[in-house]
C-alpha cells in the first residue's frame, strides 16, 4: 500500500501513529485509544482517506440491505458484514 508522507497533524501523537499505517504495522488497542481521545479529527480523516485511496482508488462500495434481521446470529459469513456475530462468538450474540 503507497499512502502519502507529507500528511500533517495538529496532533502530535498521531504521527507516529500514522508512521505505523504507512509501514503497514497493526495498531494495537492503546494505539486505537490514541485515536479515539485526539481531537485532530481532520488530521484522522485525512488517515483514512489516505488508506482508503490506497486500498480502492477512487471507487466506492457500499452494501444495500432491505431485509429486517431478528438476531445477529449469522451462518452465511459475508466478507463485507460489521453486523453478524460470528458462530464462535456465539456467547456475545443478542
Amino acid at each position: 500500500m503507497a499512502l502519502s508522507s507529507d500528511l500533517t497533524f495538529r496532533d502530535p501523537l498521531l504521527i507516529p501513529l500514522w508512521d505505523k499505517v504507512r509501514s503497514g504495522e497493526r495498531l494495537t488497542k492503546e494505539d486505537g485509544h490514541a485515536l479515539y481521545a485526539s481531537d485532530d479529527l481532520i488530521g484522522l480523516g485525512r488517515m483514512a482517506n489516505e488508506v482508503a485511496r490506497a486500498k480502492s482508488g477512487d471507487s466506492v462500495y457500499f452494501v444495500l440491505n432491505r431485509k429486517l434481521e431478528p438476531t445477529n446470529i449469522c451462518v452465511l459469513s459475508c466478507k463485507f458484514c460489521d453486523f453478524a456475530v460470528r458462530a464462535r462468538y456465539q456467547p456475545y450474540a443478542d
